[in-house]
């Protein structure tokens, strides 16, 4: 039994723990002639064991693979010219229980009539290498069905000799079969929107170059019936040559089709809201700019009180109209990130004052005790947006108004120096307090008022007060319950600063102005006209730009005051036909009642000085022009 191999390959079989060989009959359970010696390190038997038949070979095989073993054996014997085969890779169970994974190689040994004398196998442990096949396999199963499951398709291209293999599922995402015609970057790029074709091979360029980390690109890709899909493509180079030259470049497609009509439907939404804002912005601001406007000129006429009554009235009416206008482009806006901050030197005291002022008849009619005190350690002067500071100070106390029957509203401005200097606003009120308090910054959510059963207000101007807070990259903090009134706390960073130099206008006296007024509408020439003349300043005026135009090739005018919309030609046009003149330039200043961004830059690009929003008052008149520069005419050329 000792002869089946030569002293020389036993001793290499017994210096092996990987490999054995195995003689056994062609008979019922294999009965094992012969092992090497490493049988017991390979299974954990004895070979007396095999010897004395206490374990046949078949015992020692899987039961799960017992069968397969089996049947490839006997159909390669039924073969009188099989010499030699090689099994699947199949599993054996070691004395002590373990699974191992074994490749078999068996030789047939026949007699000179073809009849099996024995079988030899030399079987080799592979375990190691199979769980390893076996975890990748896993893998890959799991990352074909995450690719699936996800709806990708992926792709593996080799940019040196340009062979690409793409899966059935990148293939279906554009409607083919998996054919190998299909197979190639030719096609893929034949399915390429001609206009992002650029841009893709910069992409990938750009990665495989090393200068970006990963590939990434949104393109458009036909479909075999037609249609174009956006294709958002992610890949990464995970294999180099010996030359550092990329070799395989894998990645996926992601159809973001319905995301690009979401974005796009998204889009046109938004213009549209703008266009709907602006309009409704100008249609409300142009008969207000009317109504508020010749307001302002009335409180500088001789009025008994009751009429005085009723003007302030129309006026607080009006205002609170143009607040929530305000309040609703801010809100759109900020819906589209366009709220801006624009920082200016600001004195606390003038703040104090306005905000005294502007309630004071409000808190005397519904008998509130109201006091607006600022620290005693506040710095004079701060930088800070003054009018959005107003904005977010005004909605708070007119919320409180709202919801205070009885008691008081109290606003302080006090400052923190420590971390870092801040302002901070706090609004007090022993009202109505608030349920949730969650909910009240939302867009048109209204706390109902409990003394009222109501609910009251826009629902918009807690929401702006957190928009314009986070612009100023402040916080806002709410402390508040039912029946035990609120506290609203507001810190925004400020600078302290230095008071701005004084105009040399504000400083003297001020100076006559020859004033040009283009504008289509009667109301608004009567308005304007009526300030002018209240400052004391001269005007002519022009229901045209074309007549306008011709006024300014006549005459020397200082100040033109340029309504946006005209009817033969826009404002801004307007202005820059002045601007290419030679004449002496004017100051021109726009007048509009859309009060959308976009008109602003334009009008300023266009080469106009300022620009007013309507409604505007004498007051904002009155400041525009005391910062004109050179002047034409002086009161002494008058007298």
């Amino acid at each position: 039994m000792r002869d089946f191999i030569a002293p020389d390959l036993a001793a290499l079989f017994a210096a092996s723990d990987h490999i054995s060989l195995f003689v056994w009959e062609h008979s019922p359970g294999w009965p094992v002639l012969h092992c090497t010696d490493n049988v017991e390190s390979l299974l954990g038997y004895n070979k007396k064991d095999f010897y004395q038949r206490n374990v046949r070979f078949i015992d020692t095989l899987h039961p799960e693979d017992l069968e397969r073993v089996s049947q490839e054996a006997n159909d390669a014997i039924e073969q009188p010219a099989c010499k030699s085969f090689t099994h699947q890779d199949y599993r054996m169970i070691r004395a002590d229980g373990a699974e191992i994974w074994i490749s078999d190689t068996t030789v047939i040994e026949r007699d000179k009539k073809g009849k099996v004398r024995y079988l030899m196998g030399y079987l080799l442990d592979i375990t190691d290498r199979k769980h390893l096949e076996l975890a990748l396999l896993a893998e890959r199963t799991h990352l074909s069905m995450v690719l699936e499951g996800a709806r990708l398709g992926s792709w593996d291209w080799n940019p040196v000799n340009n062979s690409l293999l793409c899966n059935t599922r990148w293939l279906a995402m554009y409607g083919y079969e998996n054919n190998s015609s299909y197979q190639s970057m030719q096609f893929w790029r034949s399915l390429l929107h001609p206009e992002d074709l650029e841009g893709w091979e910069r992409a990938l360029k750009a990665h495989i170059e090393g200068h970006t980390p990963f590939y990434e690109h949104v393109y458009r890709m036909r479909h075999r019936e037609g249609h174009w899909l956006h294709i958002l493509d992610r890949g990464k180079i995970v294999e180099w040559d010996g030359r550092h030259r990329a070799v395989r470049f894998s990645g996926t497609h992601t159809d973001i089709s319905e995301q690009k009509k979401a974005e796009i439907q998204a889009r046109r939404t938004a213009r549209s809201r703008t266009v709907f804002v602006a309009n409704m912005s100008h249609e409300i601001r142009t008969p207000l700019h009317g109504i508020l406007g010749l307001a302002s000129v009335l409180e500088g006429t001789e009025l008994n009180q009751y009429q005085r009554d009723l003007l302030k009235t129309m006026q607080e009416s009006g205002d609170y109209l143009l607040n929530t206008l305000n309040d609703a482009i801010d809100i759109s806006r900020a819906e589209e990130g366009k709220l801006t901050i624009a920082a200016q030197p600001t004195q606390v005291a003038d703040i104090v004052r306005h905000l005294r002022a502007l309630y004071a008849a409000q808190a005397n009619r519904q008998g509130l005790e109201y006091e607006v005190k600022a620290a005693p350690q506040m710095p004079l002067w701060l930088s800070l947006d003054k009018s959005r500071f107003l904005q977010i100070a005004t909605n708070l106390i007119n919320n409180a108004f709202k919801f205070t029957q009885l008691g008081f509203i109290q606003v302080n401005l006090n400052w923190i120096s420590q971390p870092e200097n801040q302002l901070q606003l706090e609004v007090r009120d022993s009202g109505s307090g608030i349920a949730d308090t969650k909910r009240v910054w939302q867009v048109f959510e209204q706390e109902e008022n409990t003394a009222r059963g109501i609910s009251e207000g826009s629902g918009l101007g807690l929401s702006i007060v957190q928009s314009l807070v986070e612009l100023m990259d402040g916080s806002i903090d709410l402390e508040s319950s039912p029946g035990r009134g609120s506290c609203f706390r507001v810190s925004i960073p400020a600078i302290v600063c230095e008071p701005p130099p004084v105009s040399s206008a504000l400083a003297g006296e001020q100076d006559i102005l020859r004033i040009l007024v283009i504008d289509d509408s009667d109301v608004n020439q009567l308005l304007v006209g009526e300030m002018l003349s209240i400052l004391e300043h001269v005007y002519v005026c022009a229901s045209s730009a074309e007549v306008g135009l011709e006024l300014l090739q006549q005459q020397t005018f200082d100040v033109v005051f340029m309504d946006i919309h005209l009817p033969d030609m826009s404002g801004i046009e307007a202005t820059r036909k002045i601007r290419e003149k030679a004449l002496q330039q004017p100051y021109v200043i726009g007048l509009t009642a859309n009060a959308v961004a976009t008109i602003r830059k334009q009008s300023l690009n266009a080469g106009m000085n300022a620009y007013l929003t309507k409604p505007f008052t004498l007051e904002h008149i009155k400041n525009l022009l005391s910062e004109v520069p050179p002047l034409t005419l002086s009161k002494s050329d008058w007298q």
